[in-house]
C-alpha cells in the first residue's frame, strides 16, 4: 500500500466503516475493550511521569531531527532486528497483539535475539482461550506474570488449542516476561507517547472510538504544522507500509490521541 496517513477524511476506510456512529459497540467488532482498572492503580506498571521526566514540547523538534539524523527510531530498531509485522488474520486478539508487539520491539531495543512471540499465549489466558475481546490491562498483567512463548511452540498459526502445542510452552513463556512497564496518563497521552518514542520506549495503546489496540509510536515527525506519530497495526504487511501508518496530534477528531497506553521498558534478558 505504501506510506499511509490516517486523517478525518479517510479514517473510516482504514479503520472500519461505521464505528464512528456506534463506537460503543466497536470493541465487539474489533475486540478491544476499555481498560479495567483506572490509571495509576496498577501494581505492575507505575505511572510514566514517576519513572522518567516527561520531555517538554519545546524539545520535540530538536530531538526528532537528531533521531532522524542518527536513524535511532524504534522503527529503525525493528528493521535492523527483523521484528515482523504481526497479523491477527481475523483473530480477535488485537488486545494481545499490540502488547506482545511492543514487547518484541523492547527485546530488540536491548539487543536480545529476535524471537517471534505468540500473542495467542497471552490473549488465550486472558480470554479462557476464546476468540473474543479483552481489556488491555489484563493482557499486560498476563505478559508480566506469565510471559509469552515463542510462536514455534504452537501447532499452527492463530491456534487457540494449547493442548496441541508443543510441551513446555508455559515454561518457555516465562523466558519472555515484562520486567518493567509504565502506565501512561490519559490526560497527557500525546505528550507521554512522544516522550516514550523519543526515549526508545515501546508502547501499546488503544482507541475506544476504533475499538482497537495497536502498537504505539515507533517514529515521530513534524509536518504541516502538526506532530505525527507512526503506529503499527497487526493486520499484516499489506496494511499501510509493512503495517506502519501515521496519525496526527489533535487533527480533526484527534485521531492520534488514544484513550490510554502502556510502555514496556524492559523484557526479561533471555537469549532463548
Amino acid at each position: 500500500m505504501g506510506e499511509l496517513h490516517i486523517t478525518p477524511e479517510n479514517y473510516l476506510q482504514y479503520t472500519g466503516a461505521g464505528l464512528d456512529k456506534m463506537w460503543w459497540g466497536g470493541w465487539r467488532y474489533l475486540n478491544a475493550m476499555p481498560r479495567r482498572s483506572p490509571y495509576g492503580s496498577l501494581s505492575f506498571a507505575r505511572p510514566l511521569a514517576q519513572a522518567i521526566p516527561i520531555i517538554p514540547r519545546s524539545e520535540w523538534q530538536r530531538m526528532i531531527a537528531e533521531k532522524d539524523t542518527n536513524q535511532s527510531w524504534l522503527r529503525n530498531t525493528n528493521d535492523r532486528a527483523g521484528v515482523p509485522c504481526l497479523d491477527q488474520n481475523g483473530l480477535g486478539y488485537c488486545h494481545a497483539y499490540g502488547t506482545v508487539g511492543a514487547g518484541m520491539t523492547a527485546r530488540a531495543v536491548h539487543g536480545l535475539p529476535m524471537i517471534h512471540l505468540s500473542s495467542e499465549s497471552v490473549g488465550g489466558i486472558v480470554t479462557g482461550w476464546k476468540n473474543q475481546g479483552a481489556m488491555p490491562d489484563d493482557d499486560l498483567a498476563v505478559f508480566v506474570r506469565y510471559g509469552a512463548c515463542a510462536q514455534s511452540f504452537m501447532d499452527k498459526e492463530h491456534s487457540l488449542r494449547p493442548s496441541l502445542w508443543k510441551p513446555g510452552w508455559e515454561k518457555d513463556a516465562l523466558n519472555h516476561t515484562v520486567v518493567e512497564a509504565f502506565d501512561l496518563d490519559p490526560t497527557d497521552i500525546f505528550g507521554q507517547l512522544m516522550t516514550c518514542v523519543l526515549m526508545n520506549i515501546p508502547t501499546a495503546d488503544w482507541y475506544n472510538w476504533w475499538g482497537h489496540h495497536i502498537q504505539g509510536p515507533l517514529q515521530a515527525k513534524f509536518m504541516d504544522g502538526k506532530y505525527w506519530l507512526l503506529k503499527r497495526n497487526s493486520w499484516g504487511e499489506s496494511y499501510g507500509e509493512n503495517g506502519y501508518f501515521w496519525m496526527a496530534e489533535g487533527y480533526g477528531r484527534g485521531l492520534a490521541n488514544p484513550d490510554g497506553g502502556f510502555g514496556i521498558g524492559v523484557m526479561k534478558p533471555s537469549e532463548v
